[in-house]
Formats: structure tokens, C-alpha cells, sequence
């Protein structure tokens, strides 16, 4: 029986060998897929990655090659191999463009984000860089050859034989390869704990890991195998089904405080600071301050700040800040809460105060991270969502909080000039450069960030000096950091060899932070602290000033207060929470009960 299939088998594989041009075209494909899936390989490799390119891996990024050649020989001509190694092309450059800005490989969860990009296709141009046109160049190659060569009709057969060979052979190579692996060194999780990337209590997703999820990749061997195993487990999750117990509630929900509720509820105005860096404040180019008046409120007095606060932001990046600052949740670990979860129960900054006008200002369209959902899911209950000038959207967070001063307001402002790839500003209101010339990616960011500075100008004034805006507290944070690494390399030695001093070497810093600044009556001196703290705290500190008696303190430190306290919470604790929390959707069956009771 056994002699019998063999024989077939060379029959097919026979027929096919005297198809020589199809056979060149295949032997081809299988080349240039190798080819880039080593390059690929190695893109996104870095120094700490224990797990290196294996023989194993590339047998296997072979047979996954032949599966995929063997499917186009059901087709009627080689036009469809091309398709094929074209839309490979683009999924390969997506998944390493997508790696660049968010440490992390496309999932489903991701692909739901695309139409966040409307309107701001041109910041992916910040993770291009030439020798991507490798990729592009290989395939062209390959086209040229299939179009010059004349190969005949389908082989249904030889596909069947081939494809169904492949995935037999593959099997035991992916199994020999996780064998290896295991025996491989651990891996550090945000230097807080240290586990077997094998242990499945911690399905951790790509960005989580601190070796870059390169480890991550020599388990999955390619793109599309991250994309399916991904894809499998989101049917495989526990928690959007489950009933949290007594404890579960017990544990999270605070017990009211023995103080007093306040008399007088603040106002408040937060400015989440698109892409602000915690290294700009304070910093000058020549002689010339780069937020100069962010610079007058942080040396006022009734000031917290630091420029310190390292960034939990993921794949939501600006949409993950909101959730940080007005529920202390932690973003899930897959894909975006404003995609997937604005529908929830949440609790938030803007429940706890009670005030009565509650309204968001964007400047772009309110499908953008779903605003016109998520902001509704944060207890607000107006939306400014227009793309419009900074004169336009300032100009209508002044008529609006000057027309609710007197009953109460939170307003919540996300600016914008200063997403990548830093256009929109205006030049007639621009810092001078210094004499040496900066980098132009740079120099553009750091007059976007001037920018948007000047047009926060007139608000600051306002709360610091009128006497009608005396009990309000302003608010100010960065969402997430802007470059990727292997752009403040390039930066890092080009301060080097300019001999630009100490001046921005924050650039150099592994972990991104942004800048957390909190003016209010109600603090005392000024104080800037330099220690550890994560975006988490910026919502369990402006509980502290607005409702020290609400139900849910989140899962940071109050800054104001417990700076020196040992957590209870580490950041790697908090997002595993946080994730079962919300895909529980915890906060509406707590409400529930509060309702109608345990029955």
C-alpha cells in the first residue's frame, strides 16, 4: 500500500517536473519567501532576543512556502502565485511597520484599528525606511521571471499531493522547534517577574514582553502563524462570560472613607498632550524655551509634577491615556478598549465628581478611537469632535468653560498638532532653531510640541489669574511617547558627533516616559517628584482632590499623598486585572447588584 501511494506520488510530482517553467516559478516562490521572512526575522530583532534563527525555523518557513505555492497550482495560470507573493509582501511590511510603533505583530484585534487612520496616513511614513524596498525589489524580481516564462494550465493534483506533503512535515518541525524552545532561558516581563514563555498562565500578547516579543516570533515562525494563534484564542478566552464572586468585589471596591464628602467639588480641565515627552519640559533649543508655558505653570506654586511617568499605553496608544486617566484601568492586552469595549460599564473621573456639564473637545472626526462611544462610556455628556484649527477647537473650550464656571464643568481637551508626522502648525508662531541643525523629524516634533504650548497659553492664563476659576484644577499629560527606538538611536548619535551636551539626553532612554502636571488650590507648594510612576496614578491622584469617597480607587498610588508607599498593585499585576475586569465587564455587574441585589 505504502509502495503504491509512493509511486503515485512520483507520477504527480513527475507530471509537474516536465511542467519546467512552473517548476522554475515555484522553486522561485519558495526562494524569495525564505528570503524575506529571514529579513524579516531579523528587522525586528534585537540585542536581548535569547531566541536566535534556527535550521528548524527555516525548513519550516519553507513548507509553509510550499503550502502556500501548492494552493496556486489550482489556479488556471501563474498570475495568481504572483497575487499571492504580492499581498504576502504587504502583510509582511504591515506587520513590521505595525512592529516599529507598537512592539508588536497584527492581530484581528488590531486590523479593527485601520479606520482609526483616517486623516493620518501620513505618520506611518516615520517607520519606513529604505531598505524595506528590499521586500519590494525581491518580488519584482520574481514577477519579471513569471512573466517572461510560459507555464501551463492548473495542476489540481499535484496540489492536493503537494500541500497535503507540506502540512505533514511541518507538524513535527513546529513540534521539534517548541521543544527547543522550552529548554530555552526565561523571559523578564517588565523586569517584574521572570517566566517560561510556555507557561499558559501568562498568554501574554507580542508587546508585553520586554525582549521585544522576539522570542514570541520564533515560537510563532511567521506573521500569519501569530495572526491564527491569535485569532484561535480569542474564541478561547474565559472571560466574557464570567460571574465575578463576593470576593472578586470585596477585593476591588472601596469601602467609603471616613472623611467627609467635600463641600465644593472642583472643576476640572484635562489636556491629554498628543505625543508629549517627558524630556521637553524644561528644555530650551538655543535660547529658546520648547513649552515655555507649561514651563511658567510647573514653577507656580499649587503645582504637582513630574516628567517622569513611564507610559502603560498599548495598541489604543491616545485612546489607552483616556482610559488610564478617567477609569485607573489599564489598557487590555488585546487590541483596543475603545474598539472593543466602549459598550461597557466603567467607572470614571467624571461619575466621581458629580459636576453637571461634562464635555470632550477633539479636533479630528468623532469615529476617531470611537469618541462619540467611549467618551459616553466615561460619564461625559457632550462631544466636540470637528477637525478644526487650534484657534477654533481653544476658542470653544474657553466659550464653554466660561459659560458652565458657575454651575460646575470637566472638560476633557486631546490635542493633535503634534501626532506624527508633525505638520500641523503653524511656522509664523514657531520657535527659532539653534544654530546646529536638528535631525528634520525632530526638528518638526519639537515645533509641533512648541505649537500646541502656545495654544494652551490662553487657558493656563485663565485658570491661574481669574479669580472665577480659583477652585479648578488643570491638568496636563502626555498620552504616550512618539519614537520608536531605532529612530532615537539615529537621534543618539547624532548628539554624539554634534556634541550637543546633556541637553536631550533623555532621548536616550529605554523606557519612554511622558510628563504629568496637576495645578490646584488644593496642593500645597510645589512639588515635582522624580520617582517611580506609571499613568495608572494619574487617576487614583485626581480622585484624591475630586471624591475621596467613590467606589473605585483604581489600581495606582494617589501621587499626592502615598508617593513613598509600596504598591500594591505592579503594572504587569494591573493590566492582568484590568484585563479580566473589563472583558468581565465587571463595573455593570457590580451596578447590578447595587441594584437589585445579589438575586
Amino acid at each position: 500500500m505504502e509502495l503504491e501511494f509512493l509511486k503515485r506520488l512520483k507520477g504527480i510530482l513527475g507530471q509537474l517536473a516536465s511542467d519546467k517553467n512552473t517548476l522554475i516559478v515555484l522553486v522561485l516562490f519558495l526562494l524569495t519567501f525564505i528570503i524575506k521572512n529571514v529579513m524579516f526575522y531579523y528587522d525586528i530583532d534585537s540585542e536581548d532576543n535569547p531566541y536566535k534563527i534556527s535550521a528548524t525555523a527555516i525548513a519550516l518557513y519553507f513548507f509553509i512556502g510550499l503550502f502556500i505555492a501548492s494552493i496556486s497550482l489550482f489556479c488556471k495560470n501563474k498570475y495568481g502565485l504572483i497575487l499571492v507573493s504580492l499581498l504576502y509582501d504587504a502583510w509582511l511590511l504591515s506587520n513590521l511597520w505595525y512592529f516599529r510603533c507598537y512592539n508588536d505583530l497584527l492581530t484581528h484585534w488590531n486590523l479593527q484599528c485601520v479606520g482609526n487612520m483616517d486623516g493620518i496616513w501620513d505618520s506611518v511614513l516615520i517607520y519606513i525606511n529604505g531598505a524595506d524596498f528590499f521586500y519590494i525589489a525581491i518580488s519584482v524580481a520574481f514577477i519579471l521571471v513569471c512573466v517572461f516564462l510560459k507555464c501551463k494550465a492548473k495542476h489540481t493534483v499535484a496540489a492536493i499531493a503537494l500541500t497535503t506533503a507540506s502540512v505533514l512535515i511541518s507538524l513535527p518541525l513546529i513540534n521539534a522547534q517548541v521543544n527547543e524552545l522550552k529548554k530555552s532561558p526565561y523571559i523578564d516581563i517588565n523586569k517584574e517577574l521572570t517566566i517560561n514563555v510556555f507557561d499558559e498562565n501568562y498568554n501574554m500578547p507580542f508587546y508585553a514582553w520586554e525582549v521585544k516579543g522576539n522570542g514570541f516570533y520564533s515560537i510563532y515562525f511567521s506573521p500569519l502563524m501569530y495572526f491564527a494563534n491569535q485569532f484561535e484564542n480569542c474564541f478561547s478566552s474565559s472571560y466574557q462570560n464570567i460571574d465575578f464572586s463576593k470576593e472578586d468585589f470585596e477585593k476591588y471596591i472601596s469601602k467609603p472613607s471616613d472623611t467627609e464628602p467635600q463641600a465644593e467639588v472642583p472643576n476640572v480641565i484635562v489636556v491629554l498632550f498628543e505625543s508629549l515627552e517627558g524630556w521637553t519640559i524644561n528644555q530650551k533649543v538655543g535660547e529658546h524655551e520648547i513649552t515655555p508655558n507649561l514651563n511658567k505653570l510647573i514653577r507656580s506654586n499649587n503645582v504637582f509634577f513630574t516628567d517622569n511617568m513611564v507610559v502603560q499605553t498599548t495598541n489604543g496608544l491616545s485612546s489607552d491615556a483616556q482610559l488610564l486617566l478617567n477609569t485607573g484601568l489599564s489598557p487590555i492586552l488585546e487590541g483596543a478598549v475603545a474598539n472593543r469595549f466602549f459598550m461597557n460599564e466603567f467607572p470614571s473621573l467624571c461619575e466621581a465628581s458629580n459636576l453637571p456639564n461634562r464635555k470632550t473637545f477633539v479636533p479630528t472626526a468623532h469615529t476617531l478611537w470611537n469618541q462619540d462611544k467611549i467618551t459616553k462610556a466615561y460619564d461625559y455628556n457632550e462631544l466636540f469632535a470637528h477637525v478644526c484649527s487650534y484657534k477654533t477647537l481653544f476658542s470653544n473650550v474657553e466659550k464653554y468653560i466660561d459659560s458652565t464656571v458657575n454651575e460646575g464643568f470637566f472638560v476633557q481637551v486631546a490635542t493633535m498638532a503634534s501626532h506624527t508626522p508633525f505638520d500641523a502648525f503653524s511656522d509664523s508662531s514657531l520657535l527659532k532653531t539653534s544654530e546646529k541643525a536638528l535631525p528634520p523629524m525632530l526638528d518638526k516634533y519639537i515645533k509641533s510640541v512648541n505649537y500646541t504650548d502656545a495654544s494652551l497659553a490662553l487657558i493656563i492664563e485663565k485658570i491661574m489669574n481669574d479669580d472665577r476659576y480659583a477652585n479648578t484644577i488643570l491638568v496636563v499629560m502626555g498620552d504616550h511617547a512618539v519614537f520608536p527606538d531605532e529612530t532615537r538611536a539615529k537621534f543618539r548619535q547624532f548628539f554624539k558627533l554634534n556634541n550637543f551636551g546633556s541637553g536631550f539626553t533623555e532621548l536616550n532612554v529605554g523606557s519612554w516616559h511622558v510628563p504629568f502636571i496637576v495645578y490646584s488650590k488644593m496642593i500645597q507648594g510645589n512639588i515635582y517628584f522624580g520617582g517611580e510612576s506609571y499613568q495608572m496614578d494619574t487617576y487614583s491622584t485626581l480622585l484624591s482632590l475630586i471624591n475621596k469617597n467613590y467606589y473605585w480607587n483604581g489600581l495606582g498610588l494617589n501621587l499626592l499623598e502615598k508617593r513613598d508607599a509600596g504598591r500594591i498593585y505592579s503594572s504587569s499585576d494591573a493590566s492582568a486585572i484590568s484585563d479580566k475586569l473589563i472583558n468581565g465587564n465587571f463595573f455593570r455587574q457590580y451596578k447590578k447588584i447595587l441594584k437589585y441585589g445579589n438575586n
